[in-house]
């Protein structure tokens, strides 16, 4: 259990109690605030509250106790796994879209990490059953695993450190520069906070982009990722005016070049899931510090939107 304390500020009279929890403690979400607070963990002046949209004034002390987590018991789960390469210390992937990485509130099973544990029983033993990073439901390709918890925590502080090398293929609406980066904060957007946004008060985030191929109205760009924001290549393009095809969270209308023909309406509505996929992966091995380099190819669904887009 921990205490987050705070004082009201001039820029936050008259604003909502929980909002203003809510600027502050990017990583939980306005209903998870909102219920503790009517659970009687929130003091506004030493005196307890129960309404999440009580308004604060200037100097108000708030303190709001936030519970500890209570932890999810994970049961391994019959889960096909694409295994790329495994030995004893860390194991290869390829997600498939369509499939969570970790259990969450309203999604307990069905995910990777079921899958994983079913896999290998002694995964249940590591933080997060070895998962080091993540990939969007809907984002397909490259994951790297940690079987032992010696390669877990070699692999979190390469990350860290930025010596893992992670290159996604992306399609987005519009014609992009043959290179361009990114080099935009992204945090919690403000009244979306599922959502995330560039914005001052974010986490550095920094993407370098290549174009593969123009098709028309649209472009296949290469993704480098300098860092590992919550949905930063996603977040980025959008930023830069570029929405990624078939990401119905962030995308949006773009002037385009010229109308888009029919038959290529068909072959984006007919894709139900943001064109993003983890190519490349390359790092040294957390153990023997061999050099580790892997492909992964576009999965059928995006290549067929691909092949309609170029006939």
């Amino acid at each position: 259990m921990t205490e987050f304390e705070y004082i009201a500020q001039y820029s936050d009279h008259g604003k909502r109690a929980d909002q203003v929890l809510g600027q502050h403690l990017p990583e939980y979400s306005r209903s998870q605030i909102q219920k503790w607070v009517k659970d009687g963990q929130l003091r506004i002046n030493q005196q307890s509250c129960l309404k999440p949209n009580k308004p604060l004034k200037e100097n108000d002390q708030i303190t709001l106790i936030i519970p500890p987590a209570t932890p999810l018991i994970h049961a391994p789960q019959n889960i096909a796994l694409d295994i790329i390469h495994e030995d004893h210390h860390i194991l290869l992937i390829n997600k498939p879209a369509n499939l969570t990485v970790h259990p969450g509130a309203g999604n307990p099973q069905d995910t990777l990490l079921n899958g994983l544990l079913m896999h290998d029983p002694k995964l249940i033993e590591l933080p997060r059953a070895g998962i080091v990073h993540r990939l969007d439901k809907d984002t397909s390709g490259l994951m790297v695993i940690a079987k032992t918890i010696e390669a877990q925590n070699a692999l979190i502080e390469m990350i860290k450190r930025r010596e893992v090398t992670r290159i996604y293929l992306a399609l987005t609406w519009g014609q992009t520069p043959l290179q361009f980066s990114v080099d935009a904060p992204i945090g919690r957007h403000k009244t979306k906070r599922t959502l995330m946004t560039v914005t001052a008060s974010g986490k550095p985030a920094k993407t370098h982009f290549e174009t593969i191929e123009k098709l028309g109205n649209f472009s296949l760009l290469s993704c480098k990722l300098e860092t590992g924001r919550t949905h930063q290549i996603r977040v980025h393009l959008l930023h830069e005016g570029y929405p990624i095809i078939g990401d119905s969270t962030y995308q949006k209308k773009i002037p385009l070049a010229y109308p888009v023909p029919w038959t290529t309406q068909q072959a984006i509505n007919s894709l139900n899931r943001q064109f993003l996929h983890a190519h490349k992966l390359s790092f040294l091995h957390p153990l023997s510090h061999k050099s580790m380099q892997f492909e992964c190819p576009l999965p059928l669904d995006l290549v067929s939107t691909l092949n309609q887009l170029r006939s």
